[in-house]
């Protein structure tokens, strides 16, 4: 009613609208619109970019099975032990999407160098599969543990929300490292180990 008035009594003044609690409602509805927009937009890159790249719809079934579920988990587990929500922590499920696609595409071009040095992967799927996640498992744990403790360290915060932010964002890590190390094999080989296509060469001169 201010703004309206002042608006309208041709004062020439220009009044706007300040505080917390229109900060917080600002933050509350971009978050909202970016779940809206942002997230589904986020979700068909990845399906599309693992099907340029892997061009087997099993692996991206698999892919999608493991990295989607692990926002579900933590989001489930904030959930269930009562965790305010708030504006701060609608970008975990993101940073736990992020680490967890990481995680397994890290686990993919293992399996891929791996399949490329035995003299018959394809003869023997399970050799590949377990010395991939042989070559990978420590570097993948030590990811997942010091990129927890990263997030652990905004506990150091005076801001609750931020705080509650950095121990959902750390357990998204440790989600992330689990489903990669246990749940993508088992759909990997649930799905009769599908095969992975060859590297194109700009991938591979990424790598080098």
């Amino acid at each position: 009613e201010i703004l309206t008035t002042s608006h309208t009594e041709g004062t020439g003044l220009k009044a706007f609208v300040t505080g917390g609690l229109y900060i917080d409602e600002a933050f509350t509805a971009a978050g909202l619109r970016d779940s809206q927009l942002l997230t589904p937009l986020l979700i068909v890159i990845f399906i599309t970019l693992m099907t340029l790249l892997y061009k087997s719809y099993r692996v991206v079934i698999a892919f999608c099975l493991t990295v989607f579920t692990s926002p579900l988990v933590v989001m489930g587990v904030a959930g269930w032990t009562g965790v305010p929500f708030s504006p701060t922590i609608a970008v975990v499920p993101i940073i736990t999407l992020t680490i967890s696609t990481a995680t397994v595409i890290h686990l993919l071009a293992s399996l891929q160098n791996t399949q490329g040095t035995l003299p018959s992967p394809h003869a023997h799927p399970a050799k590949s599969l377990q010395a991939a996640l042989k070559h990978v498992e420590k570097p993948l744990f030590y990811t997942a543990l010091t990129t927890s403790v990263g997030f652990l360290t905004l506990n150091l915060s005076k801001t609750p929300p931020f705080r509650i932010m950095g121990n959902l964002s750390a357990l998204g890590a440790v989600v992330a490292f689990v489903h990669a190390r246990f749940l993508f094999p088992f759909l990997y080989a649930a799905l009769n180990y599908p095969r992975l296509s060859f590297k194109p060469p700009w991938i591979s001169a990424l790598q080098t």
